[in-house]
């Protein structure tokens, strides 16, 4: 069981609207029955979204699976397999992130890793400290054509052919009926495909085979996360107006962007903090269109008051037992949403409760929450930047976006004058190309304090490519008030590392997606600054840090 407690300040007025037009038009009837006409008249439009409802009924339909899939884990550990590696990329990816970082694996479970970066030195890493041998992969792909999946695939299927390892016996699809990974796996004689069911979209598939495969071989209650979700799909349809526990979700998120507080600041206590990467891609992803949207901020440590504008509202987690973090009743004066989470298999409800209020979100502001318009965007200028690099040599430039390393001297005047041309209802977007490892990522939370601190701006921290996945469509779809700081490590900084098969290297390709994403900014006219933290990503963080505090007290 969850509760909930309510500060509605500052969006009342936009909070009861909202709740009453999802009340007029029997917006959570509606969504229960999949009724695509909720969020389009017209007929194409309804059959993209109608297609893209499953994960309504996911708990019903999937539910008889779990003891397949229990089965699964138990034969693989009778094989003598210890550890599993997901290979995905967004949606498919996030949830095994959560499950990993947030729940105890249960007695009989393996070791399972996540990898969704395409960076040169993770990939190595990681294959390097794997029992091979004793390794399952399990490549995860809704349309079975990902690229970061596909090629992690090649890359750790001759890591098995060199080990003198048959590689069929160790890896496993999770994709939709009828794909080319599908079609791949049979044809290769894979040790399993799960064929999930194809009206279910990445960013909505928590509780899909997409989820439900890692958490089984995590040893978890899959009984009970999914009976939390069926409980939670009930209250949806037996209550309504505020009561409804999606409406008011829904209310308060689309009420705030109405209201001008389109900056969610999303801070969970303790173990749940990686819960608001997975709310991040469904909030990003779905609302983040038509020049709107929800720009979600997920900040592991809450600053001080002063640092909040008039664009923010605050929701935070907890686990019941765990703490409260003192420094959110400082921010007492932000509209906020407390959820307290009774017990961890609840997050079966919470990701259903967050996927039906993020579709009537998508009401409340008049879009379609179940597209990403904008995605393909950054993945053709990648192709196409490989393009260029497998006839030429090398990567082209983006001439328009002004690049320096970070011990370049003309870096201080640069960001100084970057920052100071922010305004008011802006948002900061910290955008890196670098291994996510804990050093590192205590110095983007530095990082993020320092610029909030700065400007008074929210200010988002995302990992490359798997941004480009989920905030990715935010950045260009949405409201057009970001400001982007990229922030990539030199290609050559560490051995190359070849894609099995392709003209390229994980090196390149971390570096074409970097400067592919660069184009599709730069083309809308959003102001972006790319920073090289040379041949040590900790050492530059440290330096631009340095800077950042220097650059400050000398204006």
């Amino acid at each position: 069981m969850t509760t909930v407690e309510a500060k509605l300040s500052g969006i009342a007025r936009e909070y009861d609207r909202a709740v009453a037009l999802l009340t007029e038009e029997r917006a959570p009837e509606r969504l229960l029955a999949q009724d695509p006409s909720l969020w389009s008249p017209h007929l194409e439009v309804q059959g993209q979204i109608g297609q893209s409802l499953g994960w309504l009924k996911a708990p019903d339909t999937l539910a008889p699976l779990w003891p397949e899939l229990v089965a699964f884990r138990q034969s693989l550990r009778q094989d003598g397999f210890t550890h599993a590696v997901l290979l995905g990329m967004g949606g498919s990816s996030l949830i095994s992130v959560v499950w990993t970082e947030v729940f105890a694996p249960g007695p009989e479970a393996l070791t399972l890793s996540v990898l969704d970066s395409t960076d040169p030195e993770t990939v190595a890493e990681l294959r390097d400290r794997l029992p091979l041998a004793h390794t399952v992969f399990l490549v995860a792909s809704k349309s079975g054509s990902t690229t970061e999946p596909d090629n992690f695939a090649r890359y750790y299927w001759a890591a098995l052919e060199v080990a003198g390892i048959d590689p069929g016996s160790h890896f496993a699809a999770i994709t939709d009926p009828g794909t080319r990974l599908a079609e791949q796996a049979t044809r290769e004689q894979w040790r399993h495909a799960f064929l999930n069911p194809s009206d279910i979209g990445g960013r909505y598939s928590a509780l899909s085979l997409f989820g439900l495969v890692p958490a089984a071989l995590l040893d978890l209650d899959g009984d009970a996360l999914l009976a939390s979700a069926r409980a939670m799909r009930d209250q949806i349809g037996a209550t309504a107006g505020p009561d409804n526990p999606a409406v008011a979700l829904a209310a308060f998120l689309g009420g705030g962007v109405e209201a001008g507080r389109d900056k969610a600041t999303l801070h969970a206590v303790g173990r749940l903090g990686p819960v608001t990467l997975w709310l991040e891609q469904l909030l990003a992803e779905s609302t983040g269109k038509n020049g709107t949207g929800v720009v979600p901020v997920s900040e592991a440590h809450l600053g001080a008051a002063r640092e909040y504008g008039g664009d923010r509202l605050l929701v935070t987690l907890t686990l019941a037992g765990d703490p409260a973090d003192p420094a959110a009743a400082g921010l007492s004066s932000l509209p906020q949403l407390h959820f307290q989470v009774t017990d961890l298999n609840d997050l079966g409800g919470e990701f259903l409760r967050w996927e039906a209020a993020t579709a009537l979100t998508g009401r409340v502001l008049g879009i379609n929450p179940f597209d990403q318009p904008n995605v393909q965007e950054s993945k053709d200028n990648t192709r196409d930047m490989l393009a260029i690099h497998e006839t030429k040599g090398r990567l082209p430039e983006v001439d328009d976006v002004p690049h320096l390393g970070v011990e370049s001297p003309a870096l201080s005047p640069l960001l100084r004058a970057w920052l100071e041309d922010a305004h008011p209802g802006e948002y900061v977007a910290v955008m890196a190309y670098v291994p996510e490892r804990p050093e590192i990522a205590a110095r983007f939370d530095a990082l993020q304090g320092a610029l909030r601190a700065r400007t008074g701006l929210a200010v988002t921290v995302s990992y490359g490519p798997r941004f480009l996945h989920s905030t990715g469509q935010l950045h260009k779809g949405g409201p057009a008030k970001g400001r982007f700081l990229q922030l990539i490590a030199p290609e050559e900084r560490v051995a190359a590392e070849p894609v099995p098969g392709l003209p390229y290297s994980f090196n390149v390709l971390i570096a074409a997606q970097a400067k592919g994403d660069l184009k599709a900014l730069s083309s809308r006219g959003r102001p972006v600054l790319a920073v090289n933290l040379g041949g040590d990503p900790l050492l530059g963080l440290d330096q631009l840090l340095a800077e950042l505090d220097q650059s400050g007290q000398r204006s």
